[in-house]
């Protein structure tokens, strides 16, 4: 969890939900059940390098969803975000 941000973005109403940490999970409430939502992750390593994830899912509720980290840049997250 340390230097990794996670978000919960649902194109299909124009909005972003943050998470918080707790007991090795990034946990999100009040997901809109049914709609498909992208978790959006960045993630800083010790030597400024930058690592993020895009994973499409269907929301339903209690779900428990990995992620995989790739490298990245800033300018090239950001322009994936806006794409969403």
């Amino acid at each position: 969890a340390t230097n990794t941000m996670v978000w919960l973005a649902v194109p299909a109403l124009s909005g972003v939900l943050g998470s918080y940490y707790a007991n090795d999970l990034f946990t999100t409430w009040q997901a809109p059940i049914g709609y498909q939502g992208v978790i959006v992750a960045l993630h800083q390593d010790e030597d400024d390098n930058y690592f993020s994830s895009f994973t499409t899912v269907t929301l339903v509720g209690g779900m428990t969803v990995p992620i995989t980290f790739s490298p990245t840049t800033l300018p090239d997250f950001e322009a994936a975000v806006n794409a969403l």
